[in-house]
């Protein structure tokens, strides 16, 4: 079974690849052909299909051309960061290049940098005022504005949104720590009845619960195999490699696919074996609830209960 799926995850991996490169392929043309602006809108989808490095360079590689400066420093500094741990191949030396380039001048100009820390870690951050609507930038890492007043609006689900205003002067480097606050749900009421009488009828307690519970719990499971299943692929490649980076690089992959494998495989059989216990809990209420009958006749009234064992 765990040959199996990982089989399937690697057809899976091929198949994003493919049509990523496709998209990638598509805005280098558009490059060729001086058509920046839609070269970059295929770089963002071959992104948004498979998160690599490389596109991440075209995409501050074409904005170094267009002279929007800030944007270029931080997709290539991104895609410099994450080289190593998404491309096979040496990293092409025109994006350090044109990174430096870019910081030299942002350095020169009326510009400055900002880092923001942010609780929870996995937030994100709009800056209307220098990125587009879906560059959405991450704490912790350096970022150049212009001179002058920014909002931005830092997000995190399950958490309220915050709006930020930082003034930035230039030739400074601010740092600021912004605290979510978790979202405030509101208590539901119960309903008052302006009618009195009997209380309704209690309907036996419902199924649909614990099944999804289990459902879920079995795709932990799932999940747990797909995992093991890279986790010895990677353990596999990393054996046919000689020490340096790249056995290093393939044995870390395999370590933490291999811890993700056996948290899953934890958390779904926990899950799935507290749905199984929640399910034959409700099927016994639901054995004992009575079924209640009743006959009225001229002189007589008659009430009865049944109960299924």
């Amino acid at each position: 079974m765990a040959a199996g799926l990982g089989l399937l995850a690697a057809r899976a991996h091929a198949d994003e690849r493919a049509r990523a490169d496709q998209r990638a392929r598509q805005g280098y043309e558009l490059a060729q052909a001086g058509e920046l602006d839609a070269a970059i809108r295929e770089f963002k989808r071959a992104l948004a299909i498979q998160p690599r490095a490389v596109y991440l360079c075209n995409i501050g590689l074409a904005y170094s051309e267009l002279g929007r400066l800030h944007r270029a420093h931080w997709f290539l500094d991104q895609c410099l960061e994450r080289w190593s741990e998404t491309e096979d191949k040496p990293i092409d030396p025109r994006a350090a290049e044109y990174l430096n380039q870019a910081s030299a001048r942002l350095s020169r100009g009326a510009n400055g940098r900002l880092r923001i820390k942010v609780q929870p870690d996995d937030a994100t951050i709009a800056i209307p005022t220098v990125f587009a609507d879906d560059e959405l930038v991450r704490p912790r890492r350096i970022v150049w504005l212009p001179a002058g007043r920014h909002t931005m609006r830092v997000t995190s689900h399950g958490f309220q949104p915050v709006d930020v205003t930082v003034a930035i002067e230039r030739g400074e480097q601010r740092e600021i720590e912004v605290a979510l606050e978790p979202e405030r749900r509101p208590a539901l009421a119960a309903p008052v009845s302006s009618v009195e009488g009997p209380a309704p009828p209690v309907d036996p307690p419902g199924l649909t619960a614990p099944v999804t519970v289990m459902a879920i719990g079995a795709a932990a499971l799932v999940a747990g195999g797909v995992s093991h299943a890279i986790a010895v692929d990677r353990r596999a490649t990393a054996s046919d490699l000689p020490p340096g980076p790249a056995f290093d690089d393939a044995d870390a992959s395999y370590r933490r696919w291999r811890v993700a494998a056996v948290g899953l495989y934890v958390a779904g059989a926990i899950t799935a074996g507290a749905g199984t216990a929640w399910l034959l809990s409700r099927r016994r209420a639901r054995a004992h609830q009575p079924a209640l009958s009743g006959s009225v006749g001229a002189d007589h009234a008659m009430v009865g209960a049944a109960w299924r064992f």
